[in-house]
């Protein structure tokens, strides 16, 4: 490619790329949710928009990275879920050795 061209292409998308995150920011801020968990799901949802209309842009470019966002976007989310479950099950049976040990210390 003629370097005029890359050069167009590398301010197109770091003067898009820097705005959407500076929208993405101003929303992150003036969020009224206070979990910090929250807001990062809302800026994450609002990446995963930018993505689709990328997509809806030029199906035939996204479609395949856009898949593989959303797989790896729901894997982890699973492995989240997964690992909380996992936690609360192993907290559930301290509680109860707890409670076991709590009554044959008071017989």
């Amino acid at each position: 490619l003629p370097s005029d061209v890359i050069d167009r292409v590398y301010r197109a998308l770091f003067v898009y790329s820097s705005g959407a995150q500076n929208v993405i920011r101003d929303v992150y801020e003036n969020c009224r949710v206070k979990d910090q968990r929250d807001k990062a799901r809302v800026s994450s949802g609002i990446w995963i928009v930018f993505m689709y209309l990328l997509e809806h842009c030029d199906q035939s470019d996204y479609k395949h990275m856009l898949q593989h966002v959303r797989d790896l976007y729901h894997s982890r989310l699973n492995g989240y879920v997964a690992d909380i479950e996992e936690r609360e099950e192993r907290k559930q049976a301290d509680l109860q050795e707890i409670e076991r040990l709590n009554s044959l210390y008071r017989r």
